[in-house]
């Protein structure tokens, strides 16, 4: 074992156990033998969690689409993001309102916490051409006292894009839904 190593794993198993391996002091990193400093401060043993820089800079790309960086979630994929949404926003006998036939692991996560998924079919305008129906999403979620509407932009499988759309119109239909 090197002896920038040793005394990596030395240092580390002598943190307090509220302290992280993320704390790790740079003199210490494993790597500080052969990476300058300021190359080593990028070279964390992990990321940024929170995503802080990434958040921030999202955010000032869309100033008035969001409440700023706080409003923001990074995640690591779709599935995982749809989970942390439903957990935090239903408790077992809520109701879920999506499309029917739509990227199937919403309803999967929500029939898994207890919720009773309320499906809409697609808008049919003749042809090849299906989409989501937004006045029904609306007015079924309005009906079933929807906790969560899932809507897709790309919808998933249709692939229909709603375009440059501001962000409070989508919303407009739902705003009933939630007292709080």
């Amino acid at each position: 074992m090197s002896p920038s190593v040793s005394r990596c794993l030395t240092h580390i198993l002598s943190l307090p156990p509220s302290r992280s391996n993320e704390a790790v002091q740079t003199e210490h990193h494993p790597l500080a033998d052969i990476l300058p400093c300021d190359l080593l401060d990028l070279c964390r043993l992990y990321p940024d969690p929170y995503s802080r820089d990434l958040r921030a800079k999202l955010a000032a790309k869309a100033p008035g689409a969001v409440g700023g960086p706080a409003q923001l979630l990074i995640d690591s994929g779709g599935d995982s993001v749809i989970c942390l949404v439903l957990r935090s926003r239903i408790v077992a006998s809520d109701t879920v309102v999506t499309s029917a036939g739509t990227y199937p692991t919403f309803s999967y996560f929500s029939l898994g916490l207890g919720a009773k998924v309320v499906e809409v079919p697609y808008l049919d305008e003749g042809g090849a051409a299906v989409r989501p129906d937004l006045a029904a999403l609306a007015s079924t979620a309005q009906e079933h006292k929807a906790a969560v509407v899932y809507l897709a932009n790309p919808d998933n499988p249709t692939g229909h894009v709603y375009g440059q759309v501001s962000p409070a119109r989508p919303r407009a239909g739902f705003a009933v839904m939630h007292a709080d």
